[in-house]
């Protein structure tokens, strides 16, 4: 029978800290991984043929909801402006 290959898929999000290292335990093996990603430790804990990382919008730009929020409104206020509206 012929493996079909491993495929994961991961959610990242926005941390305006920034992410800290931890260390991940393997759960199959003996061994440990440092890392600041969770996708990091699986890819070396189970060496899948694909990863996929989904991301939020934040984590995406790099920009808050509030601060896309707060720029939205400011380029609209400009437009207004602009317009002499």
């Amino acid at each position: 029978m012929t493996q079909r290959p491993l495929k994961a898929i991961s959610f990242l999000g926005f941390n305006k800290r920034g992410y800290q290292e931890t260390t991940y335990v393997n759960p199959v093996q003996l061994g440990e991984f440092k890392t600041k990603f969770v996708q990091e430790a699986l890819v070396e804990f189970y060496q899948p043929d694909t990863l996929h990382v989904l991301l939020t919008k934040t984590a995406e730009t790099g920009i808050s909801d509030d601060e896309m929020e707060a720029k939205s409104r400011i380029t609209m206020a400009t437009l207004l402006k602009n317009q002499n509206i």
